[in-house]
């Protein structure tokens, strides 16, 4: 035991001497801080790519900077404590370097630091306990993906890397400052005829030149242009031009867009992209996924531009990439220049500014109207229905000068969407999407048990209805179904789900997207309600199972009898409102007129050059996909009417017609209230209605008359015979 012990002695001697030699080695218990430098960091990064500083060590022993202190702000030196659980990636090799990269840390990983730095300038800090400095820098605004840094260690001036070399010596040219972007005599805009744009330099560097291009490509001072006299423009054009002086970085690019000689009845899109033909006709999808940098002007009318952003963009869309006009996603933020849009992008919208969109094209949409989708949505969200989603306009596009056609511009389903719309923190979300309910943001966990609480309780016990109430938007959910059901988009629901909730017990809703598949006139005797239910009407076999799964909620929830009443219930308001064929065809005949205009524009731009592109020949093609449409919206509403009767039993529908004398209120049936009376809806039989009149302002509610009477406001109603029924709401004056 006696030895046991002395040996125990003589370990913690040893442990004590090794601890404090350590120590020692890394200046920590000496009379100075640590030689370590901050070498060299990006503050710009490009999106989706995260911000560093490297840290040199010229000491000539390795140095654990685990209890060191990295800050952002020199006032508080002791912000962001580096973490002693990873001496892998905490200590910085003698004569080396070390990259910490400024990012929310993830789990496992000790290089990480929970600071931001500004692209507009800031501080970076190295601090040991007690606040005492190893080394610090300030720094001014920085540009996109260009590091800045010291020489050497010997002489701590910065500057400009426009190749970093993180991990390693500075060894590529260091610029000492960029220049300011030159500026344009003329105005970006429309012009009847040809013009002259002059270049001026805005630096005071004599020799200073400006270096320009007229195909979209960045300027290369090596290979573009050097502007020498103002430049004739005889057809449509972008100029993009950049200063330059031997020893400073280019500056940044300006771009303009000069139209000439055209006109559009829509709002235009300019984008100017460097290499973008081979980006576009890439077939590899990680190459297209992944943003590239753009520059994108935005006129709202054919006079001034309206406005101008630095851009992240790539191609959007899936099975429609296949088409040579491609979708187009474009993405703001910081990294490129304003986080925001500035500007009220969507009638249907109250914001006034935006994250990013999409220039969409016609998806997967036959025959081509080129609006279907945004058509389908917009008739589905009319009247205040509980749907989320995408509100979108016309728009024609150019792309480095060149027409690319027509556009529907439409709001990106990320999750800013939900924020803007919702008035939710994007980061407090669980979105999931597509067949296999992928995670987007957040964690599937909650979904999982949602649904697994649907499909297996006993919805028609109240508690547990109750229960599925409080797990799901049923509002939103009802109104979604019937929106996809009555289109009969049978792209739908084996693809392009998508769904989510606020992670602080948030109800599940869900948004409706690429509903292109539906709306046709062949769909009109695809059975909505069978369809819905599971039933694999249109696919081959091998989706049957896939169908029964993803079908499950509505299958389930069905079994509820106030589920099924508020359903049926519903479709029916919709059947005589939105979906109504007087309106559906008034609302398509307003929303075609803009896109007449442009389309012959568009078949001449992407008119078929072999038989396999699916883009339309003429405008004859345009206008049998309208008259396709336009039966569809005519024959549907009698189709689902018999859907609904069929499947739920319901002994066939009565004629309700309801009017207001004198015009001193109105009348709600069940969750919707018309505007104008007489009103005259079809409702189903042996299905529990509520009829409710509503005086105005200076109005009292006096009686019914008609076929029911009474002096309740409220009359609850369940017809099994199917004579019409006629109602007068009487009001009168206070």
């Amino acid at each position: 035991m006696k030895k046991q012990t002395m040996n125990k002695k003589h370990s913690l001697l040893f442990f004590a001497y090794a601890f404090s030699f350590f120590c020692m080695s890394l200046n920590l218990l000496g009379t100075r801080p640590p030689r370590l430098f901050i070498n060299e960091f990006m503050a710009n990064s490009q999106r989706n790519q995260w911000d560093w500083v490297e840290v040199y060590n010229d000491e000539e022993t390795n140095i654990n900077m685990a209890g060191m202190y990295f800050t952002d702000d020199l006032n508080i030196p002791q912000k962001y404590k580096i973490t002693d659980k990873f001496p892998d990636v905490t200590i910085v090799n003698a004569k080396s370097y070390r990259i910490f990269w400024f990012e929310t840390p993830l789990e496992g990983r000790g290089d990480m630091v929970d600071l931001k730095l500004s692209k507009d300038g800031d501080q970076i800090g190295i601090f040991l306990e007690g606040g005492v400095l190893v080394d610090s820098l300030s720094f001014g605004k920085q540009r996109l993906n260009v590091s800045s840094g010291i020489k050497n260690i010997n002489n701590s001036e910065l500057v400009y890397y426009q190749e970093p070399t993180p991990g390693e010596k500075n060894t590529t040219y260091g610029f000492k400052s960029f220049l300011k972007k030159p500026k344009f005599s003329q105005e970006a805009g429309f012009y009847k005829s040809s013009i002259e744009v002059a270049l001026f330099t805005n630096n005071n560097i004599e020799g200073t030149y400006i270096c320009y291009t007229l195909d979209g490509s960045l300027p290369d001072p090596q290979k573009c242009q050097a502007y020498t006299r103002p430049i004739q423009i005889d057809s449509t054009t972008v100029i993009r031009a950049a200063s330059v002086f031997p020893g400073h970085l280019v500056s940044e690019v300006i771009n303009r867009t000069f139209f000439i000689n055209v006109n559009h009845t829509i709002p235009v899109f300019s984008l100017s992209v460097d290499g973008f033909d081979a980006y576009y006709n890439n077939e590899d999808n990680n190459v297209t996924n992944a943003e590239i940098f753009a520059q994108v002007e935005f006129f709202a009318t054919d006079t001034a531009r309206t406005f101008r952003e630095d851009v992240g963009l790539s191609l959007a869309g899936g099975g429609s990439r296949r088409h040579r006009q491609k979708s187009i996603s474009i993405h703001t933020g910081p990294e490129y220049g304003s986080k925001w849009m500035d500007y009220k992008m969507f009638p249907q919208r109250d914001a006034e500014r935006y994250r990013g969109m999409v220039l969409r094209n016609s998806g997967n949409s036959v025959p081509k109207i080129y609006f279907k989708d945004l058509f389908m949505q917009t008739v589905s969200a009319q009247n205040n229905t509980d749907v989320d989603y995408l509100a979108g306009r016309p728009v024609a596009a150019y792309i480095n000068g060149k027409y690319w056609g027509l556009y529907n511009v439409r709001e990106k389903k990320c999750k800013h969407y939900y924020e803007r719309n919702h008035g939710v923190n994007s980061d407090s979300l669980d979105i999931l999407i597509g067949e296999n309910f992928h995670t987007q943001n957040g964690t599937d966990k909650a979904y999982r048990e949602m649904a697994y609480f649907i499909q297996t309780a006993d919805l028609t016990d109240p508690e547990n209805y109750a229960k599925a109430e409080s797990l799901i938007d049923m509002s939103n959910f009802i109104d979604y179904q019937i929106a996809e059901l009555f289109s009969g988009n049978t792209d739908w629901p084996i693809n392009n789900t998508r769904f989510w909730r606020h992670q602080d017990n948030g109800k599940w809703r869900w948004l409706l997207f690429d509903m292109d598949h539906g709306f046709r006139k062949r769909k009109v005797k695809l059975d909505g309600i069978r369809y819905g239910m599971g039933e694999n009407l249109h696919h081959s076999e091998s989706y049957a199972d896939r169908m029964m799964d993803v079908t499950a909620l509505l299958r389930n929830l069905i079994k509820n009898e106030t589920f099924r009443n508020r359903f049926v219930n519903r479709f029916a308001d919709l059947l005589n409102t939105n979906f109504k064929t007087e309106n559906t065809l008034a609302l398509l005949e307003e929303m075609k007129k803009p896109y007449e205009i442009e389309v012959p524009k568009h078949i001449e731009r992407w008119k078929p050059l072999t038989k396999r592109h699916v883009d339309l020949k003429n405008m004859e093609r345009w206008e049998s996909g309208i008259v396709d449409l336009q039966e569809f919206l005519t024959q549907r509403p009698d189709s689902m009417y018999k859907f609904i009767n069929d499947y739920f039993t319901l002994g066939g529908t009565k004629e309700i017609i309801i009017n207001v004398e004198p015009n001193g209120g109105k009348v709600q049936i069940n969750s919707i209230t018309p505007n104008s009376y007489p009103f005259t809806g079809k409702y189903f039989m042996n299905m529990p209605l509520q009829i409710t009149a509503i005086p105005k302002e200076g109005y009292r509610f006096v009686k019914w008359n008609g076929d029911m009477t009474g002096k309740k406001p409220i009359l609850d109603i369940k017809h099994k015979d199917n004579n019409p029924l006629n109602l007068n709401a009487i009001f009168e004056k206070k």
